[in-house]
Parts: structure tokens; C-alpha cells; sequence
């Protein structure tokens, strides 16, 4: 399972900013039980910022079995994403 996390906060301009961005991949992927799009508020869940070592916001981490394969912290276009996504889903082939 790749999963995509976006850490931010209601407070945090960018990380509003990204919501389109985070709702197309949640749209592009809808079909894909592969994978999985989450989004984490860093002030409603400090512990999972932690466990990640989130230090800055906005941030997207892509996992893959549970470990960290990339991070951006900063706004991040949709197509950085996929683009991440995709050679991952190629490397399962």
C-alpha cells in the first residue's frame, strides 16, 4: 500500500493551498485500492506528526510498507505527487 500523508494546520496559508492539490489526487486515486490519501492536522494529532518527524508544515510524505520513501515539506504541485506515485507503482510491477 502507498499512502500520502499531508501534515498542515487550519491556520497555516500553504497548507490551505494545497487542498485542491490533496482532492485531485484523492479523486484521481479514488478507483485505486492501492492506494491511500490522508491528510493530518498537526494540532489535532501532535503524536502522528511526531512519529513522522514532522517539523515544518506543509509537509506530504509518501509511505510505502510503512516507511518514508519521499518528503517535501512546502507547498508541492499535484504532478510532483503522481509523478512520485507512478515510479513507485512501477517499481510493484
Amino acid at each position: 500500500m502507498i499512502t500520502v500523508i499531508k501534515f498542515g494546520a487550519t491556520w497555516c496559508q500553504p497548507c490551505v493551498a494545497m487542498e485542491p492539490v490533496m482532492a485531485e489526487l484523492v479523486s484521481r486515486y479514488a478507483q485505486d485500492d492501492k492506494i491511500e490519501i490522508k491528510q493530518s492536522d498537526v494540532d489535532q494529532e501532535p503524536e502522528l506528526a511526531a512519529s513522522w518527524s514532522v517539523r515544518s508544515i506543509p509537509c506530504v510524505i509518501v509511505v510505502d510498507q510503512q516507511v518514508a520513501v519521499w518528503r517535501k515539506v512546502g507547498y508541492v504541485e499535484c504532478n510532483e505527487i503522481v509523478e512520485v506515485i507512478e515510479k513507485l507503482k512501477l517499481t510493484k510491477l
